[in-house]
């Protein structure tokens, strides 16, 4: 009976993992096409970045919202959508990276960079969830 479960566990485990994974890879992907459709010349504000997040932030809140609202989705579904997809969409380590290098060229634009993206981010979260439990 030991053994089953530890193996049923590991298929569970190496299933969410495999969802995960190729959320992320679709969201990078995503964000890739997000940046170079929104083409930004060097050394100016980071549009694409902000997209991406602000779009990444708007799916979580709509997913969360509708999974809590309805209890539909499966912890899988929830986790390759969140994690996966707006995981791999949405790019922390960008977006600092370029507040500090709006910062070396200009502090108003980065603190607006700043300013813009957890505003913004927050809104459209808190739009998702709104979108999410009014359907």
């Amino acid at each position: 009976m030991g053994d089953r479960y530890v193996y049923s566990y590991k298929v569970i485990f190496l299933k969410t993992f495999l969802i995960i994974f190729l959320g992320g890879g679709i969201g990078s992907s995503l964000r890739f096409l997000i940046n170079k459709f929104i083409k930004t010349p060097t050394n100016t504000f980071p549009w694409g970045t902000l997209t991406a997040n602000v779009i990444g932030c708007l799916l979580i809140g709509f997913v969360m919202g509708w999974a809590i609202k309805n209890n539909l989705l499966k912890t899988q579904t929830v986790l390759f959508l969140t994690t996966g997809i707006a995981g791999g969409l949405t790019t922390f380590s960008s977006y600092i990276f370029e507040s500090f290098a709006l910062s070396k060229q200009n502090y108003i634009s980065a603190l607006l960079y700043i300013f813009i993206s957890i505003s913004c981010g927050f809104v459209f979260l808190l739009v998702g969830n709104w979108i999410a439990k009014n359907m």
